[in-house]
């Protein structure tokens, strides 16, 4: 039958469960923690006790060790695993002579313990000393909540952000908001190199970088976040350590939170501040992420679609361009060819989709310039450049170095020009040597409206316009609606893609002055 007792003295009174199977030293035990302000229960034995607590709230528990069954070291282990009683204050009561007992009690979770005989007052304010230690460890608890609660505000509300940069900007803002917090910034890993996203406040990396390469100290942030968190020493500056921790996706690091602490920050302060860290890392790779991990795909085939060309793995070639009535050589144009063999059109619009038509273009039209001085014989040099790269590259270096050949722009029909009169500027500062050309009227952007609006001194007619034009009237009704439109805007036309007599005579017949095509002469080295 079960020795349970209950004497509750207040509702708002902690209450204090006595464990012992001696009848009258549970009765004293419980009439001293009465008179120190407690409500109390009572149990016989450590079955009773388990018993009890799984259905009422304690504050503490004063557990005899040496009682019959169950003692009180194995209660307490099972008190140890139980949720509900984990972290209450367990105080152990033991006799004169069982100081090996309380050791192995210690080891095995106990708070403190008593000695019987012992002073009432003494035993009152252990009790209070542990119920104390308890209430402020709910309240911290209660604030991890609250704050944790905050976090989720801030998810909630930067989850609405669409890029990894504002939701970046949003962390980092929240996270200086933090009491304590000098500075934070995010940044995104790109292999073992890194972008920074967002800065607040005191920047981070200002003191990680003092005097180290951003590459280098890249390579040192890749390597040391592969085993998670830490505090970064940098000696000498404020507190002498940032706060780092990782933004992952799945096994992968794709970005890093880092936090510098202000510099009156206490060792308990940069502790509770290395753990938001943490959790706005956590925090980070729920809401944006899969954005960086994006990115740095992105990032990745950007680098691996730039090397080769940074390397100079293509060839220049050269395709004559005929006058189609004498047969004579007066240019040729210049165009690439890579090693792997690719669709060199493709290849081309594969960089302009990554970021990378200036780069792309700019290292071809420098291979092509340089090449075409081992050209035989007079004429001018076609080479491709887009509306943008012209805009925005000074290219007047370059073509200077071909000053005594004629240079043909045929600006790409992949990319619309958005301000024909900054094209003309262009053109004229590039020197009187340069002159552009439509390339591929009638594909892309290059409409009559276009070939008008830029008064090019070539219009180039796709090859599309001239395979089979001998047997289609409505190819040689636009070829020759483009012959008309050129002789009245004082422009000469080319056909490209002539691979046949019957194309060629029918051309001819057309009146078109120039042409380029297989039939004419192949692409081949200088």
């Amino acid at each position: 039958m079960a020795n349970i007792t209950e004497h509750r003295s207040s509702l708002t009174a902690p209450c204090v469960l006595v464990v012992d199977d001696d009848p009258d030293g549970r009765r004293l035990t419980v009439l001293v923690m009465r008179q120190s302000g407690f409500s109390t229960l009572e149990a016989g034995s450590a079955d009773d006790a388990l018993r009890l607590v799984a259905t009422e709230h304690v504050d503490a528990i004063l557990l005899d060790v040496a009682m019959p069954g169950m003692d009180g070291v194995e209660c307490l282990s099972l008190l140890r695993r139980s949720p509900s009683t984990a972290h209450t204050p367990v105080l152990m009561v033991t006799a004169l002579g069982q100081v090996d007992d309380v050791v192995v009690a210690l080891d095995a979770g106990a708070d403190d313990y008593v000695v019987k005989p012992f002073a009432p007052d003494d035993l009152g304010a252990r009790v209070h000393r542990q119920v104390r230690r308890k209430t402020e460890w709910a309240s911290l608890v209660r604030d991890e909540v609250r704050r944790r609660n905050a976090l989720l505000a801030a998810a909630s509300s930067a989850s609405r952000t669409t890029t990894a940069s504002q939701g970046a900007i949003q962390v980092s803002e929240e996270l200086l908001a933090v009491d304590g917090v000098r500075g934070a910034a995010i940044v995104e890993i790109v292999g073992h190199d890194f972008i920074v996203l967002a800065t607040k406040g005191c920047d981070p990396l200002a003191a990680l970088l003092d005097g180290r390469g951003q590459r280098d100290f890249g390579q040192h942030l890749v390597r040391r976040v592969a085993s998670g968190a830490w505090l970064e020493p940098t000696p000498g500056i404020g507190t002498g350590v940032i706060s780092i921790a990782p933004i992952r996706v799945d096994d992968a690091v794709v970005g890093l939170v880092m936090v510098t602490p202000e510099a009156w920050a206490s060792r308990t302060d940069i502790d509770r501040i290395h753990g938001t860290t943490i959790d706005f890392g956590i925090l980070s790779s729920g809401l944006f992420g899969v954005a960086l991990a994006d990115s740095a795909r992105r990032d990745d085939e950007r680098q691996r679609a730039a090397d080769p060309i940074e390397r100079g793995e293509f060839t220049t070639v050269f395709q004559p361009i005929i006058d189609l009535t004498s047969s004579t050589v007066v240019g040729h144009e210049a165009l690439t060819r890579f090693g792997t063999g690719a669709d060199t059109a493709e290849t081309f619009a594969h960089a302009a989709r990554l970021g990378l038509t200036s780069l792309v273009e700019v290292k071809t039209l420098e291979a092509a310039i340089d090449r075409s001085s081992e050209l035989d014989g007079p004429g001018w040099v076609a080479v491709n450049v887009s509306p943008s790269v012209l805009l925005q590259q000074d290219l007047r270096p370059l073509f200077d170095r071909s000053a005594d050949r004629g240079i043909v722009l045929e600006l790409s029909e992949l990319e619309p020009v958005i301000d024909y009169d900054a094209v003309h500027r262009a053109v004229a500062a590039l020197g009187g040597n340069v002159v552009l050309s439509v390339d591929d009227a009638g594909a892309g952007f290059a409409s009559l409206s276009h070939v008008l609006a830029l008064r090019a001194r070539y219009v180039k007619i796709d090859r599309s316009w001239v395979q089979g034009i001998e047997a289609d009237p409505a190819k040689r009704a636009l070829v020759a609606g483009i012959r008309n439109f050129a002789a009245e805007t004082d422009a000469t036309v080319i056909a490209e893609g002539i691979e046949t007599e019957d194309e060629l005579d029918t051309l001819v017949q057309l009146g078109i002055d120039l042409g380029q095509g297989f039939l004419l002469g192949r692409p081949a080295l200088p």
